[in-house]
C-alpha cells in the first residue's frame, strides 16, 4: 500500500521486534479495517441492486402480481359500478406507486448513508496507514505483510513480517517482496542485522 521503496528510518532486528506490538496493533486495525470496507461495499452493492428491480417495477418494464389492472368484478352493466371498480384500480396503482416511489426513495437514502459510512471508513484506514507509516513500516498489502527497511552488511534489505507471526523471521531485498522472503538465520550466520551508517 506504500508507494516509497524505502523510508529513511532503518531497523535492527532488535528495534523491529521491540516495534511489533504495537505494528501487530495497527496492523491488525488495517486489516478488519478492509474487511468492514468490503463488506459496506458488498451491501452497497445489494441494495444497488435491489434499487434497480424497483425502478425497473415503478417504470412499468416489469409487473409484479396484484400491480397490473384490477379484473372487472361487476357482471352486470351497471356504471356506476363499472366506475366503482375503475376508480378502486386506479387507486391500488396510485398506491402502489406510491409505495415504489417511496421505496426507491428510501433506496436513495439507505445508498446515501452507506456511500457516507465507507467515505468515513476508508479515511480511518487511511489515518492506521499513515500511523504505520510514522513508525517507518511499509505496509505491503491489505493481508498485514509488513517490511521494514534495514541495513545489514552494509546492504540495504527489508525484513518482512506478516500479520499472525511471533516475531520478525524473514528478509528480502529492496524491490523484491513477499514471494522472494527468506528465513533471517541466512543473515545472522553471515553478518549482523544492526544498521550500518556509513
Amino acid at each position: 500500500m506504500s508507494s516509497s521503496s524505502v523510508s529513511a528510518r532503518r531497523f535492527s532486528l532488535e528495534e523491529a521486534n521491540r516495534t511489533l506490538p504495537l505494528v501487530r496493533r495497527i496492523v491488525g486495525d488495517i486489516v478488519n479495517q478492509v474487511r468492514v470496507i468490503n463488506e459496506l461495499s458488498l451491501k452497497r452493492k445489494e441494495v444497488l441492486l435491489r434499487r434497480g428491480t424497483h425502478a425497473s417495477t415503478a417504470n412499468g418494464s416489469s409487473r409484479r402480481s396484484g400491480s397490473g389492472p384490477v379484473p372487472t368484478i361487476v357482471s352486470s352493466g351497471d356504471p356506476g359500478l363499472i366506475a366503482q371498480a375503475d376508480q378502486a384500480a386506479t387507486g391500488k396503482r396510485w398506491v402502489a406507486a406510491q409505495g415504489e416511489a417511496e421505496r426507491a426513495g428510501s433506496g436513495e437514502s439507505e445508498i446515501h448513508r452507506f456511500e457516507e459510512r465507507l467515505a468515513f471508513e476508508k479515511r480511518k484506514l487511511a489515518e492506521y496507514v499513515r500511523e504505520l507509516e510514522k513508525l517507518g513500516v511499509e505496509l505491503k498489502g491489505p493481508d498485514g505483510v509488513c517490511d521494514f527497511p534495514a541495513v545489514v552488511a552494509g546492504r540495504e534489505l527489508m525484513l518482512c513480517w506478516c500479520l499472525g507471526e511471533e516475531r520478525i523471521q524473514y528478509w528480502h531485498e529492496v524491490g523484491e517482496g513477499f514471494a522472494q522472503r527468506r528465513p533471517l538465520a541466512e543473515l545472522i550466520n553471515h553478518g549482523d542485522t544492526g544498521p550500518r551508517h556509513e
